[in-house]
């Protein structure tokens, strides 16, 4: 599989030269037109020189998985109102966006932060510079939920395990390995850490009546299950 890291509007004049018919019209499930994109700035260097500075970071001197999600998943690129749909995912130690016209095409390396949103597979993705309980965060947040006085996002984090040796003859050594989590953080003005743990909600929450009843016959085990509750949360 190829990997290609164009300018803005490379990107979209491959996208939109895929698109086309013959003739140069847009099939008809396309959601947009997009124009007006050469005044998107590139800021994407910084990352390439990154990883010509430390080759050894680079994914394929690693076990493990660099993406949030190995699969691309159908979504779109929103950017000052014109959607771009495609076929992404996204890649936590990089922190960028990877997009395909579709299933058959080459990847596109997007340049990070040059969007203001992303879906990707019905979740919506934010560059932000917010601050949490663990302090300023910029980066990527996943919009799990969100109203006007409650939040619930995720964080993509990266963990880097450097390869080690055997201690001993009994010990194997152990290769260098990625390992993505998500952090998430539940509030409003005030996001708090949380952990997909019932206590975690209600201590965050302080709940209390119908929806501490609620979270008393239903367990939080995954993010779907969390905003099922906060969904009922919000409606009571």
């Amino acid at each position: 599989m190829k990997f290609f890291t164009l300018p803005v509007c490379l990107l979209f004049s491959t996208i939109l030269g895929a698109q086309n018919g013959g003739d140069g019209s847009m099939p008809s499930n396309s959601m947009n037109n997009v124009r007006d994109v050469s005044q998107v700035s590139m800021d994407f260097f910084d990352e390439m020189n990154r990883r010509a500075m430390n080759p050894a970071m680079l994914p394929e001197n690693y076990s493990g998985s660099p993406y949030l999600s190995e699969d691309f998943k159908p979504g779109m690129v929103i950017s000052g109102g014109k959607k771009i749909p495609g076929y992404l995912r996204f890649n936590v130690l990089s922190n960028q966006m990877e997009i395909k016209v579709n299933e058959d095409s080459e990847v596109i390396v997007l340049p990070r932060n040059q969007f203001s949103t992303y879906i990707i597979d019905g979740v919506e993705f934010s560059w932000e510079n917010k601050l949490t309980e663990d302090g300023w965060k910029k980066g990527y947040f996943i919009k799990y939920f969100e109203t006007d006085d409650l939040k619930f996002y995720g964080f993509p984090v990266i963990s880097v395990r450097e390869a080690t040796k055997p201690r001993s003859g009994y010990s194997a050594s152990k290769p260098a390995n990625y390992k993505v989590d998500v952090n998430y953080y539940l509030g409003n003005k005030n996001l708090n850490s949380v952990r997909l743990k019932n206590k975690d909600f209600e201590k965050a929450l302080k709940l209390d009546g119908e929806a501490e009843e609620y979270l008393d016959k239903h367990k939080l085990k995954e993010v779907r299950d969390a905003v099922e509750f906060l969904e009922f949360y919000d409606s009571i």
